[in-house]
């Protein structure tokens, strides 16, 4: 029997981030509580650990990106996981109006 690869998939489209967490557990990531919006992970917190993405850098800029959509409260995300669709595996996170 063949496994079926993960699919990329979108976990929340057009939320308001409403908080930002340095860490979820003591762990090495970084959490959100997202508000509304449309997908899986409506109205919950969705964790960012490293091996979302490719490598610490691009995941520094989601921590940045997250932070500039909480301050502003006319921006929306769309948060991406990039191997499946787990509110614990955020990847890319789209800041827009």
């Amino acid at each position: 029997m063949a496994l079926k690869p993960a699919q990329a998939d979108y976990l929340v489209q057009n939320a308001k981030v409403v908080s930002v967490g340095n860490t979820s557990g003591n762990g090495d990531n970084f959490a959100i509580f997202v508000s509304g919006g449309t997908g899986p992970c409506t109205n919950t917190f969705i964790i960012f650990p490293p091996s979302g993405v490719t490598n610490r850098n691009i995941y520094e800029h989601g921590y940045q990106a997250a932070l500039t959509a909480l301050t502003n409260p006319n921006l929306t995300v769309d948060v991406f996981d990039y191997s499946g669709a787990s509110c614990y595996n955020g990847g890319q996170i789209l800041v827009h109006k």
